[in-house]
């Protein structure tokens, strides 16, 4: 039996009564717009999140949360800092990232497959940032011990750099009044995996005499193997086993490969006491078949399995057995 692995932004003139009109038409624009005002010597408050560094999974399901920064109170925690007098206009905006999600707010971050979401909450309840301007309330505002807060997820496919901090998300006031400003500090990325000591993997099994294998179900000659590994540490590691021959096949009974002559007869390939269903060949989290290993403690790291011979039909006759499954690792 073998084993493979897969892959994987003329001059005008005016007389000097249409100079007086234009001057006047503009202090009233900035009259009409100052519509928010700060008090209780308050001002725009910043909010650095430092993130460390972030060891992720090369497969990991996208919206997986990633890292939770400590989240920070809003200043001044009591008290109200603005008061708006019309159109008090609520904007929540992000920029320095494209949107990639919605539902919530999600920013794509400079490196392939991290993006953020800004947050506040209060009462327990989370309210992302991105979705632009928002409620209009006329009046003093509070923060009431809000807090505030920065998710790091996955958006896909994860690679390996330096998130550069780029992404800044605010709130303003009024269109002019800008009260918090949340960024985050750069962090490191490290899409982590494990490596196959042997991508190729022979197992011999014995004969076995078909009396050994009085009805159907019935199984013989355990033969031990192992994938060895060697793995970054604290990832979630899958594996799938897929039926080469038929690869299609969601049994667990391995298709017999076309120079085999034995009939009745089939492989079987057992994780721990658990026969195993094939699979697709392909390391998408949730991939039918696929199981999950182990958490990666850093270093080597084996995968047991055993292969038997189990009688599929009423009759069977003596001949040679052989199959070909691959393996796809898959690090979530």
């Amino acid at each position: 039996m073998r084993f493979f692995t897969s892959s994987p932004y003329a001059t005008a003139r005016f007389s000097s009564a249409r100079v007086a009109i234009a001057v006047a038409a503009l202090l009233g624009s900035n009259v009409a717009h100052a519509v928010c005002t700060w008090i209780n010597g308050q001002s725009t408050q910043t909010y650095v999140f430092a993130i460390p560094s972030v060891s992720v999974g090369r497969d990991t399901a996208v919206g997986t949360l990633l890292y939770n920064a400590p989240q920070q109170t809003a200043i001044p925690a009591s008290g109200n800092f603005a008061t708006c007098a019309s159109n008090g206009i609520v904007n929540r905006s992000v920029t320095g990232g494209a949107q990639v999600s919605a539902s919530p707010y999600t920013f794509a971050t400079n490196v392939p497959g991290i993006g953020m979401r800004f947050y506040d909450s209060y009462g327990g309840v989370r309210r992302y940032w991105g979705a632009g301007d928002g409620e209009t309330f006329n009046g003093q505002w509070a923060w009431n011990g809000t807090t505030l807060g920065v998710e790091v997820v996955a958006t896909g496919p994860v690679g390996n750099g330096t998130v550069n901090g780029a992404l800044t998300a605010q709130m303003m006031l009024g269109g002019t009044l800008v009260d918090a400003i949340l960024s985050t500090s750069p962090f490191a990325v490290v899409g982590a995996t494990c490596s196959v000591k042997s991508s190729v993997i022979y197992v011999t099994m014995k004969t076995v005499n078909t009396s050994a294998l009085k009805a159907v179900g019935a199984s013989a000659e355990p033969t031990p193997l192992s994938i060895n590994l060697d793995c970054a540490s604290n990832i979630r590691v899958f594996v799938t086993l897929t039926d080469s021959v038929a690869p299609g096949n969601r049994s667990n009974t391995l298709t017999p490969t076309s120079d085999s002559t034995a009939q009745g007869v089939a492989l079987q390939i057992l994780n721990g006491d658990t026969a195993v269903n094939f699979g697709a060949d392909t390391s998408v989290a949730g991939n039918p078949g696929q199981w999950m290993v182990a958490t990666s403690t850093g270093g080597p790291m084996s995968i047991p399995l055993v292969v038997q011979y189990i009688r599929v039909a009423s009759t069977v006759s003596p001949g040679s057995l052989s199959g070909l499954v691959t393996f796809t690792m898959s690090y979530q």
